[in-house]
């Protein structure tokens, strides 16, 4: 998770941070290491396509240092100007926008399950509850297939940006999150959600339509996965 805050050219140290949070964050002998990068000072191309043609050099990277189906990860990034926000994503990672009243994902997960979402058969909160609600369709570092990114761009006001992985979403729902976003100080918001999400206690209980209508569904459980993000608050 990379949030940055400029307008000029890139530089050498958003290509290392790219490079070296592909390679850490899902390693083959080590799946649950998860590098962390936050309030970096990165410096920003002059336009998204650019930002989007420069994942691909960095997937390209990763290919020629490790090779293929060896390591991958998903990316989500925010860079905050004064008149526009960008948001790439590859993967099921979320990027949310926060105002008092609002709580709005701004990018679509790149997973078999949010297909599901998409068409209508499915709640959004309800997604944690399929077996296979981990499989992305979309990946940085595995291959050229499946590395392709969304770029978002914002120009709707908010409060405050918040980034992080699916560890959150996998067990708390939309409203909780904005509760807690809501309940706290800006300095306390990703401890709190981060904390609710690994050793919050919950009783998660599977709705009856889909028992009916799905086979492959469990019982999710707090800290069931990496859970880690970044907060930006204006």
């Amino acid at each position: 998770w990379v949030l940055g805050y400029s307008d000029d050219e890139m530089n050498n140290f958003f290509i290392k941070a790219l490079i070296e949070s592909a390679i850490n964050s899902y390693r083959i002998d080590n799946p649950t290491q998860s590098f962390f990068c936050s309030e970096i000072d990165i410096l920003y191309p002059p336009n998204h396509k650019e930002f989007m043609d420069f994942i691909g050099y960095v997937n390209e990277t990763i290919l020629k240092l490790y090779g293929e189906n060896t390591l991958g990860t998903t990316i989500c990034m925010a860079i905050v100007n004064e008149e526009k926000t960008f948001v790439l994503n590859i993967g099921d990672s979320r990027c949310y926008i926060f105002t008092d009243k609002e709580f709005i994902q701004v990018n679509e997960d790149d997973s078999e399950v949010y297909r599901l979402y998409k068409n209508g058969s499915v709640n959004k909160n309800d997604l944690k509850y399929f077996t296979y609600n981990n499989l992305i369709t979309r990946c940085i570092g595995l291959n050229n297939d499946l590395c392709r990114s969304r770029c978002y761009i914002i120009d709707k006001k908010f409060d405050g940006i918040i980034l992080f992985s699916d560890g959150v979403t996998d067990v708390l729902d939309e409203e909780e999150i904005f509760s807690i976003i809501k309940s706290n100080d800006k300095e306390k918001i990703l401890d709190a959600i981060v904390d609710k999400a690994v050793y919050g206690e919950k009783d998660f209980v599977i709705p009856e339509y889909l028992k009916a209508k799905y086979k492959y569904l469990f019982t999710p459980f707090n800290g069931k996965d990496n859970t880690s993000g970044v907060v930006y608050v204006k």
